[in-house]
């Protein structure tokens, strides 16, 4: 893959991503019947999704076809990133037990307090505002010598001989578990209990169908982020844990990022039609802007005027 087709595939997502998300938000700003506390944890995802497509996908590009400001543009997006990540896939650990919670308890989503969601929301995002300070300080442009022949450039890890070597390697251990791992194995263990206690429940068929309807959206939503993270988590593993950098690790590793990035969009649209409420609001909108396109025509120009002889 050429770098103008890797050009217009990252304009593609970050248009994608800008688009999906800003649709979404202004769902749930136009409908009042959407603005209850569980889908404050959605916002906060399209949050995190806005920042990857108007900061992080942007600051990729700069590093991987632009000559200049490259070191400035490596630290700037492994701290975005860092922090877009966790902010991402811990909204959707929020969003399960937020779900997980409203289940258990037979209430309905505008019963839950909008106050614990801020304050769930915040704690979460300055957790990884904090968490992402490190990345700045671990990464720049360097130079790799591949069989003694090939210069590579590219953001990595700025710290090297034994003992930073070491910390590097744990560090990315660490970012596997924390931004991967742990968070899916999170929701699947809420999920897994939530089935398990309600199957001990007599319910009635309408409140199973919408406990399977919850799980149903959940469900797509992680396994979009799931296989769309996968590959640069395991490209990551392979090159710090493994043999190192390779020749083709620059281009591999931004068709990688790429489709991590392509999660951000993806995500918010499998939400938004599969969630009964944003789905029929979604609706309305295009109708409405359907009808408004039609009804704004452009009037042929007509001279009322004589002609002069």
């Amino acid at each position: 893959m050429g770098p103008l087709a890797i050009f217009v595939l990252d304009i593609a997502c970050i248009l994608l991503i800008t688009g999906a998300n800003l649709f979404a938000i202004s769902l749930f700003c136009l409908n009042k019947q959407l603005r209850i506390a569980s889908n404050y944890y959605v916002m906060s995802l399209c949050g995190a999704n806005l920042l990857a497509g108007c900061l992080g996908l942007p600051a990729e590009m700069l590093i991987f076809f632009s000559n200049n400001f490259r070191d400035i543009a490596c630290r700037t997006f492994q701290y975005f990133i860092h922090v877009i990540d966790g902010a991402e896939i811990y909204s959707l650990v929020l969003i399960s037990h937020d779900r997980r919670w409203v289940l258990l308890n037979k209430v309905q989503h505008h019963s839950t307090s909008v106050r614990r969601a801020a304050v769930a929301i915040a704690t979460t995002w300055l957790a990884f505002v904090l968490y992402g300070f490190r990345a700045p300080f671990m990464y720049n442009m360097e130079t790799y010598i591949i069989n003694h022949a090939v210069n590579i450039t590219e953001c990595g890890m700025s710290f090297y001989g034994d003992h930073w070597d070491v910390v590097n390697r744990w560090f990315i251990v660490l970012d596997f578990l924390i931004l991967f791992l742990v968070p899916l194995t999170v929701i699947i263990a809420l999920y897994a209990s939530l089935v398990q206690r309600l199957r001990r429940e007599s319910m009635e068929q309408h409140s199973r169908e919408r406990v399977a309807k919850v799980i149903r959206i959940v469900s797509a939503v992680i396994c979009v982020f799931f296989f769309c993270n996968i590959p640069s988590r395991v490209l990551d593993l392979y090159v710090f844990l493994g043999p190192g950098v390779f020749r083709g690790e620059p281009v591999a590793r931004e068709i990688c990022d790429l489709v991590k990035f392509a999660n951000f969009g993806l995500n918010v649209i499998v939400y938004v039609l599969l969630n009964d409420g944003f789905r029929s609001s979604a609706i309305k909108q295009l109708t409405r802007m359907r009808n408004t396109c039609r009804m704004i025509k452009i009037q042929p120009f007509t001279h009322t005027g004589e002609d002069a002889d």
